[in-house]
This record gives C-alpha cells, structure tokens and sequence, in this order.
C-alpha cells in the first residue's frame, strides 16, 4: 500500500485507563499498539499514517485515504498557489484552523427536514451497503489501496468524495488598510476571491472534469463582512459542472445532488 521506499516507527504503546463517575458511568480500559508509516506519492509529496492494531486494516485504509487526500489538495491549492499568511491558520501540520480542507466520503447528505426523513432513510441505507462491500473488498490484499501511486485525476471516479475548501482571508493588514482606501480594500479582496476561483478551475481539470468541490471565503473566519458586505461567499463544482443550488426543489442542495449523481456508480 506504501510502496518500496516506506519507512515504519517503532511500535508505541497506546493505554487507556478505565473510567469510573459517582453518577454510575464506567468504562473499561484498554491498550494497544501505534506504528507511524512515513511514504511518498507518485507526485513527490510525503505522507505520515498511523497504523494500529485495535481498529480493522480496511477500515483504516479508509481514514487514511481521507487524511492524504485532504493533505494534498490543501498542500497544492490552497498553500503553494498563495503568498505566505495570506490565509489564517493555513499550513501543512496545523489540520484544524480557520482555514481548512476537509474530505467528506461516502454519504453526502447530512442534515434533513421531517418531511425529507423518508428519502433521508434511503440515502443512510444505501451508504451502509456501499461502504460494507468496499470494506470486503478491501480485505483482499489485491484489492487494497494503493496509497503511493494514487491516482488524482481519476479519484472521483473511484470513490463517492467531496472536497470542502475553506478559505480565511488573514486580516491583520487589511483592517489597518480599509481605514484609509476602502476601494483598495475592495479590489484587493476582488483579485484574491478571482484566483481562488481560478485554483477551483485547475483543480477540476486536474480531475479530468470530475471532481466534487465546495469553497468557502471568509474574512476572520466570518467574524468581519467581505467587500460586498457578505461574511461568505461560496463557489461549487458537481461532479465536473460549476454548481447553482435551487432554493425552489427541497432535493436541490449540493447534498442531495451529489448523492443522486453517485446513484447507479456507487449505490
């Protein structure tokens, strides 16, 4: 799953202790065993799982794939095509922050209203027996993941993903700024919301027009209005297509649809 060039830590011991509350809680404790798997991916960037004996190999084969992958794209799209500290709390090793990119897998929808519970119940049952086959079929070891030659451009063909990009403009500098020149402010704000959707385009290309993004900007995490008085824009792309939700269809969000486009390839 690493390739030949792997390199695996010793073996760290994980312990447990049992809980025991006055209101009657208890729970036993438990230990077991951590290795960190160190591996490059076929575009040259370095990657560290862990590896534990308590949880089944398939399914973390399932935790790591989400952890390289959000890794990457956050390495190549919103790190590298970006000044230093343009963004709050954007770096290789910060993984929680203001900004962020996190992997959604499986089961795009989740959140409903009582009267979507029915279709609702749908989706959650056809997630289950998706995902109760491909970890079956992750127990063969021919059919494992390969996680150092990964394959970018055909990863959403392979497996039910959605990307969420978050993006918050650090406004150390700005706030000093729009004192003096709101208009500089505005065209500043502009030019950065205009490359960040031309990363979206290159991502999807990389994704030979097929991937599923979700982009959120923010100033200070949404604690400050944008340019156009907004405290967020949001740009999607479905299954390839630049996205538009309709307000009118209770089935129109991004969820839903995105769940209706894996209908017939995934489940």
């Amino acid at each position: 799953m690493f390739g030949p060039d792997y390199q695996i830590s010793e073996k760290e011991t994980v312990i447990i202790e049992a809980v025991n509350c006055d209101c009657g809680f208890h729970t036993d404790g438990y230990q077991y065993d951590v290795w960190e798997i160190t591996y490059q991916d076929q575009a040259g960037y370095t990657y560290t799982q862990k590896l534990n004996n308590m949880d089944r190999l398939e399914k973390q084969q399932i935790g790591w794939l989400e952890k390289q992958l959000g890794n990457y794209y956050k390495q190549k799209y919103m790190i590298e095509p970006f000044p230093e500290n343009t963004f709050q709390d954007l770096s290789s090793k910060n993984w929680y922050g203001k900004s962020y990119c996190f992997i959604f897998f499986g089961n795009p929808v989740i959140s409903y209203t009582m009267d979507q519970k029915e279709e609702y119940d749908k989706t959650e049952a056809a997630e289950i027996a998706y995902k109760n086959q491909l970890l079956q079929s992750l127990q063969d070891e021919n059919h494992m993941i390969q996680f150092y030659r990964l394959n970018y451009k055909t990863i959403f063909q392979r497996f039910p993903l959605k990307v969420s990009m978050h993006f918050s403009i650090d406004d150390t500098t700005l706030m000093k700024e729009i004192q003096k020149d709101k208009t500089s402010i505005t065209i500043k704000e502009i030019k950065l919301i205009q490359d960040i959707l031309s990363v979206m385009k290159a991502f999807n290309e990389a994704s030979n027009d097929t991937c599923n993004l979700e982009v959120y900007i923010n100033l200070d995490n949404g604690s400050k209005y944008l340019y156009d008085d907004t405290k967020s824009r949001n740009y999607k792309i479905l299954c390839g297509e630049w996205f538009q939700e309709d307000s009118e269809d209770p089935y129109g969000g991004y969820d839903w649809q995105l769940f209706y486009a894996c209908e017939g390839v995934f489940w």
